[in-house]
């Protein structure tokens, strides 16, 4: 009820889910911090070497994705106590680096599977995966302990 009243006279306000961020990492998004590191981004990228050359300005990223699915919004009557669907128990995550420039050029992209050697990713059919989807074409595979990226992993695909 005060939300809806409130949301009728402060049209500038929504309702959001925040971000998780660990302490950590909070810790060290300060508005000194923030302000040194564009400072410094914006001597490189107006510097002779970067100026009007986007194809120069690269960023990567990686991102854990888990291998059980999500369950999505489902549509029942009001008052249900409790709504289920079945998901696997697994906690196994596999990594997937991306990688693209200021010029809109991109790596195909990386996926890293926790295994200890590459006959690991036979159990994943990897091969019919990339017949049936055109996105991932060219994608690269490997494994590490964790299935996170790490020994050199990134340098690899990169170069």
């Amino acid at each position: 009820m005060w939300w809806r009243r409130l949301k009728s006279r402060r049209t500038d306000f929504s309702l959001r889910t925040p971000e998780p961020t660990g302490t950590a990492r909070h810790v060290a998004m300060s508005r000194e911090r923030l302000q040194r590191y564009f400072e410094a981004l914006g001597e490189i990228v107006l510097s002779p070497n970067f100026h009007d050359q986007p194809c120069k300005i690269w960023n990567m990223d990686e991102t854990g994705m888990t291998l059980a699915h999500k369950p999505s919004k489902v549509l029942t009557k009001k008052g249900a106590k409790s709504i289920h669907s079945k998901t696997s128990t697994s906690r196994e995550m596999i990594t997937v680096i991306a990688c693209g420039n200021a010029a809109g050029e991109y790596l195909p992209p990386h996926f890293v599977f926790p295994g200890k050697t590459r006959r690991k990713l036979d159990g994943y059919d990897i091969e019919s995966t990339m017949e049936r989807s055109s996105s991932i074409k060219g994608a690269n595979f490997s494994v590490s302990d964790s299935g996170w990226t790490k020994n050199g992993i990134a340098k690899l695909w990169f170069t």
